[in-house]
């Protein structure tokens, strides 16, 4: 019996479309080529066999079969997947408004000003002290303070799971049994409240937040920590956030990377950062990484 010709999605120029594609145990990798010219970016993807449905939106989910597949890129070995890490905020649970709302009324309490929201959500996904110090290095603690008050007021009436996260979760722990993390730059007690209120606690064996690391992203050292405590390599394992440092955090732990589209970063901003796989939904991201 012939192996199956196996297609995936990935970001890359026609000179690099001929060496890159994703792997499956036993199949065969295919290179593509295209007549698309002046360095365009092509993406690749099969549409899967819909057999369930996302619980949340009714719509359809992948068939949950088939081998974890990873990429091969030039002559590196290919590496079956064996984790994923995830963010939290703007990847699995929708606290975009939230954040937003709290910054803004944190700065223009404590600043008297009123920045657009793109200035406000710059830097999410880093430390929150990290961001306060942007706005104001002379004004941390009453920005902090402001920003606290507001959020969590509002944080469980303004907090939800994406769609399609529960089912795909559940999809890679169950039925592929996937060890499963959550790296974060958010504090523990409101990391884990936000996963308990979205009733996705119980799929994560290992969770890094911002008290679990001196370094935080973009640096490496909370995949690492990730990692470590769930005994998996670098090199089988992807990361899927949706800020820039999420994609930096990732490539300098040696991990591969998925950028999430559906977060509040523009798409080119991500795709400066090289990752290895984007996705406009969990379904989509679902569909990358299996048949």
């Amino acid at each position: 019996m012939a192996s199956p010709i196996i297609s995936g999605l990935e970001q890359t120029t026609p000179a690099q479309a001929s060496v890159i594609m994703l792997f499956f145990p036993a199949a065969v990798v295919v290179a593509r080529t295209t007549g698309v010219g002046n360095g365009a970016p092509i993406n690749f993807f099969e549409t899967f066999p819909i057999v369930s449905q996302d619980s949340m939106t009714g719509r359809g989910l992948p068939a949950s079969v088939g081998t974890p597949k990873m990429l091969v890129v030039a002559n590196e070995p290919p590496n079956q997947l064996g984790a994923v890490l995830f963010d939290l905020d703007g990847t699995l649970i929708d606290t975009v408004d939230l954040i937003h709302s709290s910054f803004d009324q944190a700065v223009r309490q404590v600043l008297g000003k009123n920045l657009t929201r793109a200035e406000l959500l710059q830097n999410m996904g880093r430390p929150l002290a990290f961001q306060m110090q942007v706005f104001s290095p002379d004004h941390v603690e009453e920005l902090l303070e402001a920003y606290n008050e507001h959020n969590l007021g509002e944080h469980d009436k303004h907090i939800r799971a994406y769609p399609g996260v529960l089912d795909v979760l559940n999809l890679l722990k169950v039925d592929h049994g996937l060890p499963l993390a959550i790296v974060t730059s958010k504090k523990r007690d409101l990391c884990l409240r936000g996963l308990e209120l979205t009733r996705i606690d119980g799929f994560f064996d290992v969770v890094v937040a911002m008290e679990d690391t001196v370094q935080h992203k973009p640096k490496a050292e909370p995949v690492l920590k990730a990692l470590e405590e769930l005994g998996q390599e670098a090199a089988r394992a992807i990361f899927v956030g949706d800020s820039p440092f999420d994609i930096e955090a990732g490539k300098q732990a040696g991990t591969r990377t998925a950028a999430a589209l559906w977060g509040p970063f523009e798409p080119q901003q991500l795709r400066a950062l090289g990752p290895d796989f984007e996705a406009q939904n969990m379904r989509e991201l679902y569909s990358l990484l299996f048949d």
